[in-house]
């Protein structure tokens, strides 16, 4: 049995070329799907094809971000409809979902500074997509040098302390 791993060009919400390119690396088949313009990532006309595509390669998981500032456009108030299109058009291929916490929130917010506020969006998060995403990556690169939470001199130490209270908050929101 073959594990394929396909990397998707949703990062920035840039659309992709619904043409695959197949290369064999190691036991893995990649299927690298190249992005060419931007878009947001609610465009059918983009979404579709590729999840299609991900169904006919036999693709089980697709690993996304959730990204805060489009989930909490105002503070305090929640939109997850971005998602929802995205979760429900992958449970219908059978393709679950692994959500990548960020930590960057509306203008001028941060999981650093603004820690309350940072894990009122992971337990909104993970409680409105419960039962349909039950895993959760907390922070994508945290260690990359432009991160806010590795410019403090203690690396990770910070990202440590961020990894505490989201853990906390995600089983707050979904104790499975």
């Amino acid at each position: 049995q073959k594990t394929v791993r396909v990397e998707i060009g949703l990062f920035s919400f840039k659309a992709v070329q619904i043409k695959a390119n197949y290369k064999k690396i190691k036991n893995y088949d990649v299927v690298k799907i190249s992005s060419k313009h931007t878009v947001a990532p609610r465009e059918k006309h983009i979404i579709e094809p590729l999840f299609d595509k991900m169904q006919q390669a036999k693709s089980s998981w697709l690993r996304t971000d959730f990204v805060w500032s489009i989930i909490e456009r105002k503070k305090g108030e929640y939109n997850f409809s971005v998602y929802d299109n995205i979760v429900d058009k992958l449970a219908q291929r059978n393709i679950s979902v692994l959500g990548i916490i960020t930590a960057g929130g509306i203008k001028g917010m941060g999981a650093e500074k603004n820690p309350e506020e940072w894990c009122a969006y992971i337990r909104a998060t993970v409680t409105h997509f419960k039962g349909r995403v039950d895993y959760w990556e907390i922070i994508n690169e945290h260690d990359h040098p432009f991160h806010p939470v590795t410019a403090d001199e203690n690396k990770g130490r910070g990202y440590g302390k961020l990894l505490k209270m989201a853990y906390q908050a995600v089983k707050e929101a979904n104790p499975d």
